[in-house]
C-alpha cells in the first residue's frame, strides 16, 4: 500500500513539474502569407482576409478578428472557414470598412493541437496611425488574446496525465498477463491497473473539455461552453479524444474479466479471444498520442505514426512493468520474485532496444543535421533526453545484475525440499533475499525517478517546434536607409517559392510614395551572383514579389534600391537565412 502511494505520489509530482515547465505551449504552425499582406496598403476595402499557414490549422468561429488602429473591435467579421477546404488556409468575410489602418489577429490550433496566435496590420487607402502606434496596440491585443495561464498549465498537466495513464495501463496489464500469473489476485496490482485506467479516462475527458478554452484563449469558464465543445469535436484532437474514450470503455470489460474473482480454480490464463481483443485495444490506444501529435504532421507521416505507436507501446511496457515490479517487491515473497524478476528483466532488455531504435527514427525525422542538436532548442532538449535515457539503461544494468545474483542462479532441489546453486560462485556474488530485494527496489525507484525527468523533457519537446519547422519561420526586418526605412517580409523564408513584401516608410512609420523600387538577391557563400527580383506595386510605397523562387538554403543577401525622388536614390541590404 505504501509503495503504491509513493509511486502515485512520485508521478503526480512529475506531472506538476511537467505542466508548470511546459505550459503554455509554443506554436507549431506559423503564418507564411496573408491577403492583404502584412503592412500592405490597398486602394479598396477587401471583402475577405485570408491567412496561409505552414501546416493545417483548426479554428474557432471567431478565430480571425479585426480591430481599428485604436484597438476597437470591428463588428460584422464573418465566421472563420477554410477556402476550398484547404486546412492550411483560413479566411473570414469582412464588413464594409472605411479608410485607415486595421489590425488582424488570429488564434487557432495547429494540426498537433497546440494554439497558434499572432497579428499583422494593413491599411485601406492610406495609414491612419504611425507604425509605432499601431505596433503598440497590436502587441496589447495579442497579449490580451494570448490565453489564460491557468488554463495552459491545466492543459499541460492533463495531457501528461493522459499519457502516463496510457503507459501505466498498457505496461501493468501486460505484466500481470505475461509475467505475473498470480498478479490478478494481488490487491495492489489490481489497484495500480484500475487507477491507471481511471487516470487515462478522466484525463482524456478533462483534456477534451479544457481544449476549447485553451485554443480559444478564454478562461476556465469556457470548460462549460457547449459551443467550444462542438468546435473541439470538429478538430483532429477532438476526434482522437473521443476515440480514446471509446477504446478505454472497451477495455473496461476486458479488465473486469482479467481480474474476475469468481474464476473456477482461482486465476486462469487469459483465453485466446481475450488476448486478441486486448492486443487490438492496446495497439489502438498507443497509437492515439501520435495521431494527435507531431507524428501526424510533417514528412513521412505513415512511417512516423507507426514508429510513434511502437515507441509509446515500448515505453508503456517498460514503465508500467517497472511500476508493477515495485508492487511485487512490496510483497517480499522471494518465490514470486524468482519467477517475476527474471521474466521482466528479459522483457525490459528487448523493450529498451525497441525504445531506443524507434526514438532514434523519430529524432532523424525531426532533426535534419547534427548541428541542430546544439544549435536549436529542440535539439538541446533531445540531447538531454538521450543522456537521461542512457542513465536509465545504466541503472537497468544494475537491476539486471541484482536479478542475476539472486534469482537467475541455476539451482537444484535437495532431498529436504530446499534449493541451492548448481555450482560454486565467488564469495559475495550470490545475494540473500533481503539484500537483493532492497537493492532492486532502490534501482527501480531510481529508474522511475529518471523517467519522470524524461517525461518532463518529452513534454517540452512536444511544445517545441522541431528544427525543420523553426527554420521556416517568416523573415521580418526593417532596413534603415538615409531618409526612409524599408519594412521587409519574406514568407515562408524557405527553399522554393516565397512571397516578398517591401514597404517604404518615413521616420514616423507612414508609407512613402517612392518613384521606383528595385530588389536583387545573391548568395555569396555559394558564389551565386545577384539576380533581379520582379516587383509589382501594390499600394503607396508597397511592392510585392509573388512566387519568388529561392533555389538553395543559406544566408541570402537582399539588396533594395529605392528612387525616393528624381535625384535621390537610396540602397539598403539585409541577410535572410533560408532553411
Amino acid at each position: 500500500m505504501a509503495a503504491c502511494r509513493r509511486l502515485l505520489g512520485a508521478f503526480a509530482l512529475g506531472l506538476l513539474f511537467a505542466g508548470l515547465w511546459a505550459a503554455p505551449a509554443s506554436a507549431h504552425s506559423s503564418l507564411i502569407a496573408s491577403d492583404p499582406g502584412p503592412g500592405a496598403t490597398v486602394e479598396e476595402a477587401p471583402e475577405t482576409v485570408t491567412l496561409s499557414f505552414t501546416e493545417g490549422v483548426q479554428s474557432a468561429a471567431n478565430g480571425i478578428r479585426i480591430f481599428d488602429d485604436r484597438g476597437r473591435t470591428v463588428a460584422g467579421v464573418g465566421r472563420s472557414y477554410h477556402p476550398a477546404g484547404k486546412s492550411e488556409l483560413l479566411a473570414a468575410g469582412l464588413p464594409q470598412m472605411e479608410r485607415g489602418t486595421y489590425i488582424v489577429t488570429w488564434r487557432v490550433s495547429s494540426d498537433d493541437s497546440h494554439p497558434v496566435g499572432g497579428s499583422f496590420t494593413f491599411s485601406i487607402g492610406a495609414p491612419s496611425a504611425s507604425n509605432s502606434e499601431v505596433e503598440s496596440v497590436s502587441s496589447r491585443l495579442v497579449m490580451a488574446e494570448g490565453g489564460d495561464t491557468t488554463v495552459g498549465v491545466i492543459a499541460a498537466i492533463v495531457r501528461a496525465a493522459t499519457f502516463i495513464g496510457i503507459l501505466l495501463l498498457i505496461g501493468s496489464t501486460l505484466f500481470v498477463v505475461a509475467v505475473w500469473a498470480q498478479g490478478p489476485n494481488d490487491r495492489r496490482a489490481r489497484r495500480l491497473v484500475w487507477t491507471s485506467w481511471s487516470v487515462a479516462l478522466g484525463a482524456t475527458i478533462l483534456g477534451y473539455a479544457i481544449q476549447g478554452p485553451y485554443v480559444a484563449g478564454t478562461g476556465l469558464a469556457g470548460v462549460a461552453d457547449p459551443d467550444l465543445w462542438s468546435q473541439v469535436f470538429a478538430t483532429r484532437f477532438g476526434v482522437i479524444a473521443i476515440l480514446r474514450v471509446a477504446l478505454l470503455l472497451l477495455a473496461f470489460p476486458l479488465l473486469r474479466f482479467l481480474f474476475r474473482t469468481d474464476a473456477p480454480g482461482g486465476v486462469q490464463p487469459a483465453p485466446k479471444w481475450w488476448r486478441l481483443a486486448a492486443i487490438v485495444v492496446g495497439v489502438a490506444l498507443v497509437a492515439t498520442p501520435g495521431l494527435a501529435g507531431h507524428a501526424s504532421t510533417g514528412m513521412m507521416v505513415p512511417v512516423a505514426l507507426v514508429l510513434d505507436a511502437i515507441h509509446v507501446g515500448g515505453v508503456g511496457v517498460w514503465l508500467g512493468g517497472l511500476a508493477m515490479l515495485l508492487v511485487a517487491l512490496a510483497n517480499r515473497d522471494d518465490s514470486v520474485l524468482r519467477v517475476v524478476a527474471p521474466r521482466f528483466s528479459q522483457i525490459a532488455r528487448y523493450t529498451i532496444l525497441v525504445i531506443v531504435f524507434t526514438g532514434l527514427g523519430q529524432a532523424l525525422r525531426q532533426v535534419g543535421a547534427v548541428a541542430d542538436l546544439v544549435d536549436t532548442d529542440y535539439g538541446r532538449l533531445l540531447s538531454v533526453k538521450v543522456i537521461l535515457v542512457l542513465g536509465i539503461v545504466l541503472v537497468g544494468a544494475v537491476s539486471g545484475d541484482v536479478v542475476n545474483r539472486r534469482w537467475r542462479l541455476p539451482r537444484a532441489t535437495d532431498d529436504e525440499g530446499g534449493s541451492e546453486p548448481h555450482q560454486e560462485f565467488p564469495d559475495g556474488y550470490e545475494l540473500d533475499a533481503p539484500t537483493a530485494q532492497r537493492r532492486l527496489t532502490s534501482s527501480v525507484w531510481t529508474e522511475l525517478a529518471i523517467s519522470t525527468a524524461v517525461l518532463a523533457i518529452t513534454a517540452l519537446l512536444v511544445n517545441t517546434p522541431p528544427p525543420g519547422e523553426a527554420q521556416t519561420q517568416p523573415f521580418f526586418a526593417t532596413m534603415v536607409a538615409e531618409t526612409i526605412e524599408i519594412e521587409t517580409t519574406l514568407a515562408p523564408a524557405s527553399r522554393g517559392k516565397n512571397e516578398l513584401h517591401l514597404t517604404a516608410l518615413s521616420d514616423n512609420g507612414v508609407p512613402v510614395d517612392v518613384k521606383e523600387m528595385e530588389a536583387e538577391l545573391s548568395l555569396p557563400e555559394k558564389e551565386i551572383a545577384p539576380f533581379d527580383v520582379e516587383l509589382m506595386r501594390a499600394g503607396v510605397g508597397h511592392y510585392i514579389s509573388r512566387g519568388l523562387t529561392v533555389p538553395f538554403d543559406g544566408d541570402w543577401k537582399l539588396t533594395v534600391k529605392t528612387l525616393v525622388t528624381e535625384v535621390d536614390s537610396q540602397e539598403v541590404n539585409a541577410t535572410i537565412p533560408i532553411g
